[in-house]
């Protein structure tokens, strides 16, 4: 059935999913927006006949169902691999129904599907420079006048840090430029950090408010892929000079020996590397002065200007539908809710609103003014 979504109901009238403002977080689909609250999260996706169609999902993640999944770094790591699972299984148009666990999530044979794409992606992006910051080490060490075979990466672990580091840096911004070609999902992305701004401000968002807001988010996904990044590279490193030091006869190992034995050390760092970049992003947000936030800020907002497009005024609109579909869910467990939205009925700024149909006053009755008494005649 079709209802009207008044932009007051959910936002104004106290934020039924008591969520923070730094607590709603969001992911851009290929036709529409999903946003997430502290109960659950919102999917709008929009329609060919322009209605929004709107999945309210009571969502219990890792954190309701693990201890582990609250403690610091931890909870970085579980709060990547959710947003994973729901990537995989919703950012298909024409998705399944929602999911309302990581479990239902990774029920769906699609999805799993994804997710292993996904992985071997973030595997490969991880490890296939590898090889090539050996090779290029090794022939600048060998032209310094030494032998490639006695002098490699163990003998310069911070150079072979820096090489693999500028390599997936390099590597990372490609595939963001890449991805950036995909016009409406990147403008659904835009259009949610805009929604995003408007409920950390704690004002009523409207399309028109959000339109003005910034383009760039401060707990963007590329944030936290940009400051993982750096983290691996530093992890690596100082795991690269354990092994050089540690490690009996590790320099006069053959190559493809120490490259297992480097790639299974970067492994290992991963999750440690991704817990730590959510931690980073938590102080980042209540650092002081600003500009020292934004210096750190600036290679995340550096991959988002990749990627982001800007949005139309009917993006932002699902973004918004979204977002108060998010922060309307009051319980974890609760039921999932499916409807259409024409539009935002009470946001004059929304390409969904009509102007409310107001019926013409009845015309009132000529009243005849007295007439003068005609003079009496004697």
């Amino acid at each position: 059935m079709d209802i009207g979504l008044n932009h007051r109901d959910a936002h104004l009238s106290g934020n039924p999913s008591a969520t923070p403002p730094r607590g709603v977080g969001g992911l851009a689909l290929p036709d529409g927006v999903l946003i997430r609250s502290r109960t659950g999260y919102s999917t709008a996706r929009r329609r060919a006949d322009g209605a929004i169609a709107v999945e309210q999902v009571p969502f219990a993640g890792f954190a309701e169902s693990s201890r582990w999944a609250r403690l610091p770094v931890a909870r970085g790591v579980a709060g990547f691999a959710e947003s994973l699972l729901l990537s995989c299984a919703l950012v298909r148009a024409g998705s399944p129904p929602p999911p309302a666990s990581p479990a239902e999530a990774w029920a769906d044979p699609a999805a799993r599907r994804s997710l292993r794409g996904a992985s071997a992606a973030l595997l490969l992006g991880l490890l296939a420079p590898l090889p090539a910051a050996w090779w290029l080490l090794a022939g600048v060490l060998a032209a310094m006048g030494g032998s490639a075979a006695l002098m490699n990466e163990s003998d310069a672990p911070a150079a072979a840090a820096a090489l693999l580091f500028s390599l997936r840096a390099a590597l990372l911004g490609a595939a963001a430029a890449w991805s950036g070609r995909s016009g409406e999902l990147h403008r659904y992305h835009g259009a949610e950090h805009r929604a995003l701004h408007c409920f950390e401000e704690g004002r009523g968002p409207t399309v028109g408010r959000a339109l003005r807001q910034p383009a760039l988010h401060g707990r963007c996904g590329f944030m936290l892929y940009a400051d993982a990044l750096l983290l691996q590279g530093a992890l690596g490193a100082g795991a690269l000079w354990l092994l050089a030091n540690t490690v009996t006869g590790f320099p006069a190992w053959p190559a493809p020996a120490r490259l297992a034995l480097w790639s299974a050390a970067e492994l290992a760092l991963l999750p440690l590397a991704v817990g730590l970049a959510g931690e980073a992003a938590a102080l980042r947000g209540r650092l002081r002065p600003r500009w020292l936030a934004l210096a750190l800020e600036a290679p995340g907002r550096a991959l988002q200007r990749l990627t982001l497009r800007s949005p139309s005024a009917a993006h932002v609109e699902c973004a918004i539908v979204a977002l108060l579909g998010a922060v309307s869910i009051p319980d974890a467990r609760g039921a999932r809710a499916s409807y259409l939205v024409p539009g935002l009925v009470d946001d004059e700024s929304a390409p969904g609103y009509r102007a409310p149909a107001l019926a013409r006053p009845a015309a009132k009755a000529a009243v005849e003014p007295p007439r003068a008494a005609e003079p009496t005649l004697a």
